[in-house]
């Protein structure tokens, strides 16, 4: 029974340690939250089960607006404290089975299971109002800039589903900041075929011989 028990105990104690090392390895260690190691194989895990269970899928990019600013003007100590606090608003503002990651500096990501666009939209919305809303503690007010889209069946790609929330995130950048925008896979497969046709247009012209006007 002793030696049984000594067996249990020694898997429960590398079963803790292995849970340990999995943790350090996936989680943000300042914020606690998920980092981009563990990005990388979620999006990869949810997109196999969207398609699998054919359910919808969708996505949020965000930063904070100007974040570089807020270090620069009160230290790096308050900017660790602003990013923190930030997450613990942003989880506050989540449902149970939505995953927030830390990907990037002040660069955010949240995967949405089960969620179409329209709910993910008003989802980024109430995690924008959360931030805008809150109280931080040296900086007082902080705002996020958000992008949205949704996965979109089979003919799209992780790379794809990443760039379109990512454009998005630029579209509120150049909006004017503390706003949600959102991109369609219609809309983005718009804007990347007039991008390439007016290449197309521009290496045209660039050949096009010159005339000497003086003759």
């Amino acid at each position: 029974s002793t030696m049984i028990e000594k067996v249990s105990s020694d898997i429960d104690e590398r079963e803790k340690a292995s849970q340990a090392l999995t943790e350090k390895v996936t989680k943000d260690h300042l914020t606690g939250c998920y980092n981009r190691v563990k990005w990388d194989e979620e999006r990869e895990n949810q997109i196999a089960d969207a398609l699998k269970s054919n359910t919808p899928l969708s996505l949020i990019f965000f930063d904070i607006d100007h974040f570089k600013r807020i270090n620069d003007t009160f230290g790096h100590d308050i900017g660790d404290e602003t990013l923190i606090d930030v997450v613990q608003v942003v989880d506050k503002a989540l449902r149970k089975h939505d995953t927030l990651f830390r990907t990037g500096g002040e660069e955010f990501s949240i995967l949405l299971p089960d969620t179409e666009l329209n709910e993910a939209m008003l989802l980024a919305e109430r995690v924008r109002a959360a931030i805008e809303a809150h109280a931080f503690k040296a900086v007082e007010q902080v705002t996020i800039s958000l992008g949205v889209t949704q996965f979109s069946g089979i003919q799209d790609t992780s790379s794809a589903f990443s760039k379109r929330a990512d454009e998005a995130l630029y579209a509120s950048k150049n909006g004017g900041r503390n706003r949600v925008s959102y991109l369609q896979v219609t809309d983005w497969f718009v804007n990347m075929v007039y991008k390439f046709i007016e290449e197309q247009y521009m290496k045209i012209d660039s050949n096009k011989p010159k005339i000497n006007e003086n003759v």
